[in-house]
């Protein structure tokens, strides 16, 4: 699960990664520790503790996705990310044939 946060470094942080990452499509993550994944994107949380009720406006926010690797599937946490790069056209047939996405021809 995605941690909150209130810093306003962290805040640019999953307002850079929700400009730049799209909801789907196949990419290669490099995390700022160094580790790279690459899997189909599927879902995508990005959210605050606004309420209408509050007396005050959100002062916190979270992002997160869905990372559908060739192993399974795993929550990303925005403040994680340091970059995305997409790998479509050289991994689609990959994971088509291992069922991690589906390709349909519309024409």
């Amino acid at each position: 699960m995605a941690r909150w946060t209130s810093t306003p470094a962290e805040v640019k942080q999953i307002t850079r990664v929700t400009r730049d990452l799209p909801i789907f499509g196949l990419y290669r993550i490099e995390f700022f520790d160094g580790t790279v994944l690459e899997g189909s994107i599927q879902a995508a949380n990005v959210g605050n503790n606004f309420s209408e009720t509050a007396p005050q406006p959100a002062n916190r926010w979270y992002g997160e996705f869905t990372l559908h690797t060739l192993e399974g599937r795993l929550i990303i946490d925005y403040l994680d990310v340091k970059s995305a790069t997409s790998i479509w056209d050289e991994k689609k047939e990959e994971f088509h044939d291992a069922g991690v996405i589906t390709i349909v021809d519309f024409t």
